[in-house]
C-alpha cells in the first residue's frame, strides 16, 4: 500500500493563495478504500503563532484538533484525487499529508498517512 501528496500554488487577486495538494494510491486487490482526502494546517514562520509541533507525524493525524481535513471519497478507479486549502495568507506557509482508510476482507479498517508536505512562504 502506498500514499503520497505533491503542491502547487496559485495567488489570488487578494493576494492569498490557494493551496492544492495532490495524492496518488495505490491499493491491492482484497482491500477496500473506505475513504481518502488531506489533512492540513497553516503556520507563521515565527513559530509561535501556529507552533511547529502541528507539523510532526505524531501530531498531524485525522485525531488531531488544529489541523483541517479535506476528505475526498473513495471514488474507485481513481488512484489521484486532489483537495485545495483556499485563502492562505501571503507569507505565511501551509503544511498537509494525505491520509487512506481501507479495510481488509474482514472489515478491519486502518489509516496510512503519507509525508508531510511542506508550503513555506507563499
Amino acid at each position: 500500500i502506498t500514499i503520497s501528496a505533491t503542491v502547487t500554488t496559485v495567488q489570488r487577486t487578494d493576494g492569498r493563495w490557494d493551496v492544492t495538494y495532490t495524492g496518488m494510491e495505490s491499493l491491492p486487490t482484497g482491500l477496500t478504500l473506505v475513504e481518502r482526502g488531506f489533512i492540513g494546517s497553516y503556520y507563521s514562520t515565527d513559530g509561535v503563532t501556529y507552533p511547529d509541533y502541528v507539523r510532526t507525524d505524531t501530531n498531524f493525524t485525522l485525531d488531531s484538533t488544529k489541523v483541517v481535513r479535506i476528505p475526498v471519497g473513495n471514488s474507485s478507479g481513481l488512484d489521484t484525487y486532489g483537495g485545495t486549502f483556499l485563502g492562505v495568507a501571503n507569507g505565511w506557509s501551509y503544511c498537509a499529508r494525505a491520509y487512506m482508510i481501507y479495510q481488509d476482507a474482514s472489515f478491519n479498517q486502518y489509516i496510512i498517512y503519507s509525508t508531510i508536505a511542506i508550503t513555506t512562504g507563499v
